[in-house]
């Protein structure tokens, strides 16, 4: 393949263009969470002041249980979900979503009969104010009672971007969120229930979350796979849990890492640094928005492209992952160190010690956005690749193992701004950890993984092609012609050659025409001792060859049915996806 070749080259048009669709709904549902929890407070605190936000802080750490266990199966299991998809196991990836739902419900089943059971010493050991008791024990059994809705329900949500629907995911989280924030007004304000009266409003709100999801599955005809497990199938449950652990472990260090910072906060600087602290969540609160809607874009993506074997998509997509990370880390980074009194004037905090701490606190702490995204990132990959105990070990160290003991010895040495620069001296030390690792890995996997970034290859069974098609005719036959050359190149018979690059082209134009407009194909090929499979890919649902469109020539249809010994096709991430199957019945 020659580089002035460059139809014969891959580009990022499609997978760019994917990417972005599935981007902005995550900004916006992270932005609907971020806001959902910033106006619950303040609604609460307003209509029932101080003494019932304290009773929502304090019933915060068991939200953060159901969200650890939300995150550990739909995370772990839309990404094995992906994986199937792209290796076009459908029964398998059905079997994968089957078993989550059901591991997702009784779990949230246990964490209710669990917590239940010991109600009211768990309710006094949280609660140590008995003026508070009572009303916090109402609020704390409503949370409760919600944890099998909220479990399972936010489990399933996991699976619509991998399905093609992540704006409907989007638009279900953002529903949720409004009726929470409303329901809070209608049920303290005029139902009188006091705080307990905040957490039945959330749940009314992934009620209605939940009947909105239901008929828009039936509007939309949303393919998620479905499969009646069997008894040996839970055997996977242990592969979605391990693999979802180090996001549900980054989950709970949240909790742990800052409890611990406050504490220290408290006893090195007073109340001036706690709010100086205060203000550095918040800011990490906005950055995260950004940084964990690329995550979200990401991971359903690698993980699809890698079930695939389509190792130089996967590199694109991380390519774009990191880069996008790096400009939201960047440009965050650039605004708390150029103008972080700006940022603290918002909280009304505009002068004396208290201001002064925040602008130190802000334009250091800021430093590590950078540093940790790119981690965040290849920790999203760690899991694909199935790296389990190592992405458990970066998620262990950037989550609170790493902080805690960073801060512990600068602290000892510098007082309170060692706090502040335990953030980017932990993500400092975690970067020069992973790169030296990543090496060693690369040099002992037999050229399978390459480089700092451990992007895969196949050096046995290269892909003879890996290409994107503009679909017009000239640029069809063009590739056509050169696909036939190259198999000759690598010793392909003439006979296989010509027919190989004939589906190549028969099925570009089958293609072409079902497209709305003028598109991108992507094009790999894989070779394996028995087959030659040929992968193609486009966005816009062209469907599968028994789908009879009026666009379509039957004389087209008669040589591609023909001539292939078997096409597979399927609708994922919103790309159509169309595999075609040649058995090697003579040698090359």
């Amino acid at each position: 393949m020659k580089e002035e070749d460059f139809v014969l080259k891959r580009s990022s048009s499609i997978l760019f263009e994917k990417f972005l669709r599935y981007l902005f709904p995550a900004i916006l549902t992270m932005a609907a969470l971020s806001l959902s929890e910033f106006a619950d407070s303040m609604i609460v605190a307003n209509l029932l002041g101080e003494k019932a936000l304290t009773i929502v802080q304090l019933g915060y750490p068991l939200v953060l249980v159901a969200a650890t266990c939300y995150v550990l199966i739909g995370s772990g299991a839309s990404t094995l979900y992906s994986i199937a998809l792209g290796e076009g196991k459908r029964n398998k990836a059905g079997t994968i979503f089957s078993i989550s739902m059901i591991a997702a419900l009784i779990l949230g089943i246990i964490i209710f009969l669990a917590e239940i059971s010991f109600f009211n010493p768990l309710a006094n050991q949280i609660c140590k104010n008995q003026e508070l008791l009572s009303d916090f024990k109402k609020y704390l059994f409503v949370l409760l009672f919600s944890s099998p809705f909220l479990v399972t329900f936010l489990s399933f949500l996991f699976f619509l971007p991998p399905s093609g629907a992540p704006l409907l995911a989007t638009i279900a989280n953002i529903i949720a969120n409004v009726i929470n924030i409303l329901m809070d007004y209608v049920y303290i304000h005029f139902f009188k229930m006091g705080v307990e009266g905040a957490a039945w409003a959330t749940l009314t709100g992934y009620v209605a979350a939940i009947i909105f999801i239901i008929f828009a599955l039936k509007i939309k005809k949303i393919d998620i796979r479905k499969k009646l497990p069997c008894k040996q199938d839970f055997i996977l449950l242990k592969d979605i849990i391990t693999t979802g652990s180090p996001y549900s472990i980054s989950q709970l260090g949240f909790v742990i890492k800052f409890s611990f910072f406050n504490s220290l906060a408290v006893s090195l600087g007073g109340s001036h640094a706690i709010i100086a602290f205060s203000l550095f969540v918040q800011a990490l609160s906005i950055v995260s928005i950004f940084l964990s809607a690329d995550l979200q874009a990401t991971s359903p993506f690698v993980a699809f492209l890698h079930g695939q074997k389509d190792f130089q998509g996967e590199k694109r997509i991380l390519h774009i992952s990191f880069i996008t990370q790096f400009i939201f880390a960047a440009l965050s980074t650039a605004y708390f160190t150029g103008f972080p009194s700006s940022f603290a004037r918002l909280y009304d905090i505009q002068t004396g010690p208290a201001l002064v701490i925040a602008e130190k606190a802000l334009r250091i702490t800021s430093i590590h956005f950078i540093i940790r995204g790119f981690y965040m990132v290849f920790l999203v990959y760690l899991q694909v690749l199935g790296r389990k105990a190592y992405a458990l070990f970066i998620s262990l160290f950037d989550g609170f193992i790493g902080n805690i003991l960073v801060a512990l010895l600068l602290c000892h040495f510098t007082g309170l701004d060692g706090i502040w620069w335990t953030f980017p001296i932990t993500a400092i030390l975690l970067l020069l950890l992973v790169l030296p690792v990543n090496l060693i890995i690369a040099g002992k996997s037999d050229g399978k993984l390459q480089g700092i970034f451990l992007t895969e290859k196949n050096p046995e069974n290269p892909p003879l092609l890996d290409l994107t098609m503009i679909a017009d005719d000239a640029d069809l036959s063009d590739v056509s012609k050169k696909a036939y050359n190259i198999f000759i190149e690598n010793g392909f018979s003439s006979k296989l050659a010509l027919k190989t690059s004939l589906i190549i082209e028969e099925i570009a134009v089958f293609t072409k025409r079902r497209l709305d407009k003028k598109g991108y194909i992507d094009l790999f090929t894989l070779l394996g001792q028995d087959r030659l499979e040929i992968n193609f890919r486009c966005i816009g649902a062209t469907g599968a060859l028994d789908e009879k469109s009026e666009k379509d020539l039957d004389e087209n249809l008669a040589i591609l049915k023909g001539m292939a010994d078997k096409i597979e096709y399927d609708f994922i991430m919103g790309m159509s996806c169309m595999r075609i199957i040649i058995n090697r019945k003579e040698k090359l």
